[in-house]
């Protein structure tokens, strides 16, 4: 008899452990669920804010002088508003806050997008160039509310005297559609990042 009622006993005891164990699985499970699927979108909009994003950095090309020494062609740096591609609710939102933040028009803003639609989804398109200070800072406080605008710092071609000797000292601009299309800029090279072309 002993031995059966510690056999009981046993069973009893095995019998609310695996109730207990039963009970912490379906929690983790409840839980496993709530995060993978009842929030999805939330951590999902959290995870895509949260992602790296690499920038071309363009470098500054080098001073022009004449013969005796006086500078032609220099550098200067300003910061140009660049917007990537998002959700459509994303862009809207964002193309409202451009709207009432930087008084730039949403139409012009999107034909800039219909314009860059061949670029890389990871391509920023430049949609104001030369902000002011007082934007950058504006625009840099609210970046995490943003995360589809940035700042792009680019070096600047300054011509002290002008055009002159323009057809020698030539200027910079970015390449149009029409000319990615010749065959020079079937390479490689001229495909990946942000393409300028030098006259």
């Amino acid at each position: 008899m002993a031995i059966f009622q510690d056999n009981k006993n046993l069973m009893e005891r095995l019998n609310w452990l695996g109730w207990v164990f039963s009970f912490i699985f379906l929690m983790l499970f409840l839980r496993l669920w709530y995060l993978s699927i009842a929030s999805f979108e939330q951590y999902d909009s959290i995870a895509r804010n949260n992602q790296i994003r690499t920038l071309p950095v363009p470098a500054p090309r080098g001073l022009i002088r004449d013969r005796m020494g006086r500078v032609l062609v220099e550098n200067t740096y300003g910061f140009d508003l660049i917007m990537f591609r998002g959700k459509e609710f994303e862009t809207k939102r964002t193309l409202r806050f451009l709207e009432k933040s930087f008084l730039v028009s949403p139409g012009a803003i999107k034909a800039r997008l219909l314009e860059t639609n061949h670029y890389n989804d990871y391509q920023p398109v430049v949609v104001k160039q030369s902000l002011t200070l007082a934007q950058t800072s504006f625009l840099m406080a609210r970046h995490a509310d943003y995360p589809l605008l940035d700042i792009l710092e680019r070096p600047r071609r300054f011509y002290p005297h002008r055009t002159i000797a323009s057809h020698v000292l030539g200027y910079v601009g970015e390449v149009s559609r029409d000319e990615l299309k010749r065959d020079v800029f079937q390479c490689p090279e001229f495909v990946i990042g942000t393409i300028f072309r030098r006259y």
